[in-house]
């Protein structure tokens, strides 16, 4: 008999660990996590060998990493994990010589992930300047 119990709570216990984990998100709400740059294809294009490091920082912002064991280099990292499917990350790394660019390596974003670029990012009518036409 007490055998009989001792093997019924075992199953009731190995269902209801079976249960958790495959409903571990069931009623749990999760967040898109973005970390870094988000740097475009057309931004990058924008980084040609022979700019500053000024010229580079105003095209693409700060870098994410700036090792100070290796000075020559910039890290530009971004990682988008939606709270729905698998995390996407991207990084690309600029070369400097004689603080100029040397070598560009990585790829950016075919489009922007949250906008997807176009008249969302734009400013509403009212708040954009104004033209000296329209004055």
């Amino acid at each position: 008999m007490r055998s009989l119990y001792l093997c019924s709570v075992a199953l009731l216990l190995s269902l209801t660990f079976t249960a958790c984990t495959t409903l571990r998100n069931f009623g749990v709400y999760k967040i898109d996590i973005q970390q870094g740059n988000l740097i475009t294809n057309d931004q990058l294009a924008k980084v040609k060998t022979g700019m500053s490091r000024n010229d580079v920082r105003t095209v693409l912002g700060t870098p994410l990493l700036q090792d100070v064991f290796h000075n020559n280099r910039w890290d530009y990292y971004f990682s988008y994990a939606p709270a729905t499917i698998e995390q996407d990350k991207h990084k690309i790394t600029i070369l400097f010589e004689n603080e100029k660019v040397a070598r560009i390596e990585g790829q950016g974003l075919e489009k922007e992930i949250f906008t997807g670029g176009g008249e969302i990012r734009q400013l509403p009518e009212e708040l954009r300047p104004k033209s000296k036409e329209q004055q």
